[in-house]
């Protein structure tokens, strides 16, 4: 067989080219363009399997950007072993979906190294770790904003070493923005007490290759289910390099209000994608799950499993703290004790662990009297899991909620969920 007919023969076991490799060339412009820039975006070959490998052999011989791209390729390495938790960024960063910041400053003994950005159309994750001679145990406390505005972010406080790489989750409810500034409180230790003074802090200006950036595939559905007897739309899904966001329509008629879902999607050739590492549930009421952006599969199913609900005729819930009873608890919640301590109440309750959701809210942290009809907010709760104090044949967890300086025999408290349903069998939705 002559190297043409190799040529024909391979072009034509390839119908559609994969998702991943969308906009390839574009980006390797892209990144000939940006090469004065003080962070560059690179790629690492692709992955080990034959079609994936085919498309490679078979754009390196057709397209020179291409090969040019693909000339000098970095080893990730410590990011690699940072992302190994998720599947999703894992494949990003084997394939080089990275932008590389190299970002550093120092003061009083400690440098704070912004290493690697891995960049969606809707989702930043941003990685940083420290150096410094004085100082083994540093954490920080990173906060971003843009022209003053925050944005909802979970971090890394600790890592297991300065050098460790810590990351930073942003979610964009808009468009991704071409820069953020990020403040780093840096303490001493890796659980330091956040109400004393820092040891230092710095501001870093980091900008984004958005030209970089795929635009990922969005999905148009509006498929009607019913789930707990409750109307659902599934509307939209959108597929990133490292995240997938499902989105739902609840119907205005419904008695329940949908808090909670536990779902994950199914590619053709059997590969779970669960919630995300990020969590289940976006800043815009999306939920997040892993990406099959890199699958080369053409197929993908939405499977729920179960969910949980608010009643929405159920404001309030009454305990009655004095009698240590309750009429009407959440699902699965067990009230276990109501403790007078000096001029607060302690009330704990036990909740039913699942393997979706470990330990969870019970209640939406607002609570009133019976006096004057007044609804304060509770400053927090403590959870201990599994329960050390019910046990029972289902794992469980517990929950103290502490009401200072409370001089009532009772309380009412919003619940954030009533009831939990799950399906005799998973219901199956089609995406494509």
């Amino acid at each position: 067989m002559s190297r043409n007919d190799e040529f024909l023969e391979l072009q034509s076991s390839l119908d559609d080219t994969p998702l991943r490799l969308d906009f390839t060339l574009e980006r390797a412009q892209a990144r000939r363009s940006s090469r004065q820039r003080t962070k560059r975006f690179v790629f690492i070959p692709l992955g080990s399997l034959a079609s994936a490998f085919a498309v490679f052999v078979l754009l390196v011989n057709v397209s020179p950007a291409f090969a040019a791209a693909c000339n000098s390729v970095p080893f990730f390495g410590k990011l690699a072993q940072a992302v190994s938790f998720s599947p999703s960024l894992s494949a990003a960063v084997d394939r080089g979906y990275v932008q590389e910041l190299n970002l550093e400053q120092t003061k009083d003994g400690v440098t704070v190294l912004v290493e690697y950005a891995i960049v969606d159309s809707k989702q930043i994750h941003i990685f940083y770790s420290f150096r410094s001679d004085r100082y083994f145990e540093l954490s920080a406390s990173p906060e971003v904003t843009r022209f003053g505005r925050g944005f909802a972010a979970t971090a890394d406080i600790s890592g297991d070493s300065n050098e460790s790489l810590r990351q930073i989750s942003i979610d964009c409810t808009a468009d991704t923005p071409e820069n953020l500034t990020i403040t780093f409180d840096v303490y001493n230790g890796q659980s330091p007490d956040r109400e004393s003074a820092p040891l230092c802090s710095f501001d870093f200006l980091v900008e984004l290759d958005l030209e970089s950036v795929s635009p990922g595939e969005a999905i148009e559905l509006n498929k009607v289910f019913y789930l707990d007897g409750q109307k659902l739309t599934l509307t939209t899904v959108e597929i990133f390099p490292t995240h997938m966001r499902v989105k739902f329509q609840e119907d205005t008629k419904n008695t329940l209000m949908l808090k909670d879902i536990n779902l994950y999607a199914e590619d053709g050739n059997g590969t779970r994608y669960t919630a995300g590492a990020s969590g289940a549930l976006a800043a815009n009421g999306s939920y997040i799950l892993e990406s099959p952006y890199y699958s080369y599969s053409k197929e993908l199913t939405l499977c729920i499993l179960s969910s949980s609900w608010l009643d929405k005729g159920i404001d309030f819930l009454h305990i009655n703290l004095a009698e240590n009873s309750a009429e009407i608890l959440p699902d699965g919640v067990l009230l276990v004790s109501c403790e007078k301590v000096g001029d607060d109440w302690e009330v704990t309750f036990s909740g039913k662990s699942f393997d979706w959701k470990g330990a969870y809210a019970i209640w939406d942290m607002r609570y009133r009297n019976n006096t004057d009809g007044k609804i304060f907010e509770l400053e927090g709760y403590s959870t201990l899991a599994p329960d050390p104090i019910t046990v029972e044949e289902d794992t469980r967890f517990t929950s103290i909620y502490k009401f200072e300086n409370y001089p009532y025999d009772e309380v009412w408290m919003s619940p954030y969920f009533t009831d939990i349903f799950t399906p005799v069998s998973p219901i199956e939705i089609k995406i494509k």
